[in-house]
Order: structure tokens, then sequence, then C-alpha cells
């Protein structure tokens, strides 16, 4: 068997970036944004199966998958 505390993941390495823009329409603010999620598409395991047998050390789950979010925010 395998001593506790010995055996670890990769560690999990992620970019995310925003970019936003503020504009001024006289008392009013419009802030546009665009946030990019895991920009690097990693593919890091973050879930393996732990159970000893065939299947045993095998990725069940990784990083989600890089995606684009769009966002606004207006104050009067």
């Amino acid at each position: 068997l395998v001593e506790p505390g010995t055996m670890f993941n990769e560690d999990q390495q992620q970019l995310d970036f925003r970019v936003m823009k503020t504009f001024r329409f006289g008392k009013a603010r419009l802030q546009g944004l665009v946030d990019i999620y895991n920009v690097l598409n990693a593919s890091t395991v973050t879930t393996i199966n732990q159970s000893f047998g065939n299947n045993w050390l095998k990725p069940q789950a990784i990083v989600n998958a890089r995606y684009l979010r769009f966002g606004g925010q207006f104050d009067f």
C-alpha cells in the first residue's frame, strides 16, 4: 500500500485574463469587460482514481477548457 502523504497530483496552473474599459456619458458610466479563463488551455488533472485495481491513478477530471465571458455594467 502507498503511505499517506507520499503521492501528490501535479500543481494546477491556470491563467485568467480580464480586459475592462469605462466610458463616461455625462453623469452616466458604462463599463464593458471581457474575461478569458484558462488562457493557456492547460489540461491539468484535478481528480484521479485512488482505488487499487486496473484503473488506479487514471484521470477522472481535468481543468475546464478555455472560454470567454462578456459583460457590462451601466451606472446612472
